[in-house]
């Protein structure tokens, strides 16, 4: 007895599977059989619910962009805005040849606004939007969900009968595992299915437009300088030297400084050569204000002053009097400290130095 309901077990695993014929739906099949007159109804084969429309709906868009990152933000916002949600995002490329790849999952009767909305803000440069009838899959798949899950209790059924041979228990066990697998199978791609239609999806891939020429970005600033040097305990030579240089400022916590003092008074041309670090205050604008931002550093490098070679050290208080996007002028004063590494006088020398520079950026 066991082993033939489990042969009817799974002659019903497998009807639960086999399509319905294409001349019938589910339903007029299951209407073709009536029950005898008196007779219960099948548990095998539950009355199926009236069938309702499902569709799954997707597009794609290839668009051209003047800006593709505020794009990318916009979209992202208008997502949110319509319910929707980026299921990916990747944006790559300088800013000259930006791409973005983004793939949204929209409401579907936001998809053809979300489109024009799009179109309004770029050039589409192509679109396609599909849209497909799913409800005879979803609804045969429902079908075999049920037929499974009364399979499943029969052996449910089989497997608590205490009088079960132990070779019979073990078949019903291997049958259990089977139809469980298939059900959850089904299952999943059911939920998957469900979750296409509830929400559309939106591919979009933006370019940049090879007309624009995108705004440049910094890579350094080049600040020409003019600079007043006082020699500390100058003795004999000349106390006061005046003299040019050049920063190349890759940022304010990096910079290298050059500069030519002019021969007075016998003393020959003398040069430093030094890189720097500083900070902006944090209370006193960060950097990020147009006039007064105030600054301190520390530089260290080397010398050759009046001849004699020398390691150089020192530090920087200054102020960027103006500072915007295309011009930099500031004014800065350094104590710096230079040490000849010989026995005669002098051994070492502290400048006093007053420097004011424009720069441009690169």
């Amino acid at each position: 007895v066991l082993s033939a309901s489990l042969l009817g077990c799974a002659a019903m695993g497998g009807a639960a599977r086999a399509p319905a014929p294409a001349h019938a739906t589910p339903a007029e099949a299951s209407a073709e059989e009536p029950p005898a007159p008196g007779a219960p109804a099948s548990p095998s084969a539950p009355a199926p619910e009236p069938r309702t429309e499902m569709r799954v709906l997707s597009g794609e868009v290839a668009a051209v962009s003047n800006d593709v990152a505020g794009l990318v933000a916009a979209i992202r916002a208008h997502t949110a805005e319509v319910r929707g949600s980026v299921a990916r995002e990747d944006i790559s490329g300088d800013a000259q040849h930006r791409q973005a790849s983004l793939v949204l999952r929209l409401p579907p009767a936001a998809i053809t606004d979300f489109i024009d909305w799009l179109g309004a803000r770029a050039t589409i440069d192509t679109r396609h939007v599909e849209d497909n009838d799913v409800s005879r899959r979803y609804f045969d798949r429902d079908v075999a969900i049920r037929n499974l899950e009364v399979t499943l209790e029969r052996l449910r059924e089989l497997a608590r009968q205490p009088d079960a041979k132990l070779a019979d228990v073990m078949e019903v066990e291997r049958e259990l595992t089977r139809v469980r697998g298939e059900l959850e199978t089904l299952r999943g791609e059911q939920r998957l299915l469900a979750d296409q239609v509830a929400r559309a999806t939106l591919t979009i891939t933006l370019t940049m437009n090879p007309a624009v020429h995108a705004e440049p970005a910094l890579k350094f600033e080049l600040v020409p300088h003019l600079t007043r040097l006082r020699l500390v305990d100058a003795g004999a030579r000349a106390a006061d030297r005046f003299g040019g240089g050049v920063t190349v400022m890759a940022s304010r916590a990096g910079s290298f400084d050059f500069e030519v003092l002019a021969p007075r008074a016998g003393d020959p041309r003398s040069y430093l050569f030094t890189l720097a670090t500083g900070l902006y205050s944090d209370f006193l604008g960060g950097g990020q204000r147009r006039f007064g931002n105030p600054y301190l550093g520390v530089r260290a490098g080397g010398a050759k002053m009046n001849g004699l070679g020398a390691v150089a050290y020192g530090v920087d208080v200054g102020v960027e009097v103006v500072r915007t996007k295309m011009f930099l002028l500031e004014v800065s004063g350094r104590a710096v400290g230079l040490w000849y590494n010989r026995d005669n006088a002098p051994k070492s020398d502290i400048l006093l130095e007053a420097t004011v520079g424009i720069g441009v950026p690169f």
